[in-house]
């Protein structure tokens, strides 16, 4: 070990370091539900300590992969279990005791060994700069007597800790957005980080540069905070780093959108409103001064229109299709499934080969959250028939072909660090535009105008509103009421609205998907 930072840390926008171990290639391959890396935060933006930490967590974690679990399904899912009992932490004796009870009998005899062989390695170590890391019965595996016996060590009682309640802003909303990743998509979460980091930005600027703690929020902040971002720009790339507010707002560009604007004071509300809950020295009901934030009208927010007849055209009978140059099944099949379902980009990419399957008669793609799926909302999982274009142009052929090399319909395409699957998002975009689909300035074209697309056929062919939002997965108050009584019985209707959906697109020239480029790596994996 060297005295230099360590490579596996690194700092969050709050300055706070982060430890982070790379999980080997092999171990990963064979258990892709484990995370790429493991991080955590090492609640310090001091150099020296961060280091000392980071090196328990390497060492820690090189020994547990090295020497305890050797055999790769077994350290699998230890890590897992590990990592869930290192989220446990902060909570009570009483929730640790049920995460720890909830577990099947293997399982808790797995966990035991792995916290036993950490405190073991932390013990042996003996650093007592990381007594976050150090042993205590409060890491005990399992409750004794119905209760765990929580100890203080006197060395651990520093100013900040002391004084818990009243910790610096910067620090409580990473706290903050730890906890909102049990309720939010990876995402969203990535999506409101930089939205926090303006929030201490602006107060930090209001007052000269002082670092904030929650108690120095007030009334006047608040405020400030709110008329500063109404009129902050919407586009704040083209400023260097460590340009100030002041400076960005006096350009006068475009101001962020209301609706921007809105989500924004709403995240931060949700803020205030969790630490006043959890107890920490914040002034009560500030979340108020947000009250008068109006929601967005139709006018103030860009709507995404749908694709016209001569852009599908565009779409589906280009060159790509007629010769077949497409190195991606996704890029062939996903498109042409939106046309006729109506599906987000992510449902259509995240079906399993055991998701197209028939339900009394009617081929069907069956949208759930199963196993590492998701879906938007509840109404988000459905039964969507097959189009019979789609079956004329050979895609169930596709699927048994598939079934062979993956479980996945489309294992090529891989979610990025945030959750979502961006580099078909950024590619499906980037042939739109070489397509001369190119979004004017009054219109949003995206892949999700394939929704908008398909509702709109659905509309002109007369289709009932309420068997669209079945079919298309928006929530409506007759669809919420009846989703339980009809999700399979709706199917026949289901299937004879989704083959109302014709378009004026030739596919007799669309080269067969398995004469197309990506057919050979599809029998050849």
């Amino acid at each position: 070990m060297t005295s230099k930072s360590p490579s596996y840390t690194t700092q969050n926008n709050f300055g706070i370091y982060i430890f982070q171990f790379r999980f080997p290639k092999h171990l990963k391959s064979k258990h892709p539900e484990i995370q790429t890396l493991f991080r955590r935060s090492l609640y310090t933006r001091c150099k020296r300590e961060a280091n000392s930490k980071a090196r328990l967590w390497w060492l820690l974690m090189d020994e547990l992969t090295r020497r305890m679990l050797v055999e790769p399904s077994i350290y699998g899912r230890a890590m897992e279990l590990l990592m869930k009992w290192q989220d446990f932490e902060s909570l009570d004796w009483e929730k640790l005791r049920d995460f720890y009870e909830s577990l099947e009998e293997y399982d808790q005899d797995l966990l035991d060994r792995a916290i036993k062989h950490k405190h073991k390695l932390i013990e042996s170590i003996g650093n007592s700069s990381s007594n976050d890391l150090r042993p205590s019965s409060s890491y005990l595996p399992y409750p004794q007597n119905s209760q765990l016996d929580i100890q203080i060590n006197p060395t651990t009682l520093t100013d900040s800790r002391i004084n818990a309640n009243d910790v610096e802003l910067s620090e409580l909303l990473e706290r903050f957005l730890e906890f909102k990743k049990t309720t939010m998509s990876l995402g969203s979460i990535m999506n409101y980080e930089p939205r926090v980091k303006i929030f201490v930005k602006i107060l930090m600027e209001y007052r000269d540069g002082k670092t904030l703690r929650i108690s120095d929020l007030s009334p006047e902040l608040v405020r400030h905070y709110k008329d500063t971002l109404r009129v902050l720009p919407a586009s704040r790339a083209k400023f260097k780093a460590g340009t100030t507010i002041k400076r960005m707002i006096a350009e006068k560009l475009e101001p962020i959108s209301q609706k921007t604007y809105k989500d924004t004071s709403n995240f931060i509300g949700q803020f205030f409103n969790w630490a006043e809950d959890e107890g920490y020295s914040i002034q009560k009901d500030l979340t108020k001064i947000f009250n008068t934030i109006k929601k967005p009208t139709k006018s103030q927010t860009k709507q995404r229109d749908r694709f016209t007849i001569d852009e599908l055209k565009r779409l589906f009978e280009s060159d790509d299709y007629k010769n077949g140059v497409f190195s991606r099944s996704s890029e062939y099949w996903i498109p042409l499934i939106a046309l006729f379902t109506g599906a987000r980009m992510g449902e259509i990419i995240q079906l399993n080969v055991t998701d197209i399957r028939k339900e009394d008669d009617i081929w069907v793609f069956d949208i759930n959250d199963e196993n590492d799926k998701s879906v938007k909302t509840e109404c988000g999982k459905r039964l969507v028939p097959i189009h019979s274009k789609l079956i004329s142009i050979g895609f169930l052929d596709f699927v048994i072909q598939r079934k062979k090399s993956s479980d996945r319909l489309f294992p090529e395409e891989l979610r990025a660090v945030n959750g979502k699957f961006s580099n078909f998002s950024k590619r499906f975009s980037t042939y739109r535009n070489k397509k001369g689909v190119i979004t004017p300035d009054n219109k949003r074209l995206d892949f999700h105008s394939f929704r908008h697309t398909v509702r709109t056929a659905l509309v002109d062919a007369s289709v009932n509103e309420t068997l669209i939002d079945d079919i298309i997965g928006h929530s409506s108050k007759e669809s919420i009421g009846k989703k339980i009584y009809t999700h399979t019985q709706q199917l026949p209707q289901k299937k004879k609205a989704i083959e109302k959906l014709k378009y004026a697109i030739d596919f007799s020239k669309l080269k067969r998907w398995d004469s197309s480029r990506f057919y050979r790596q599809l029998r050849n994996p």
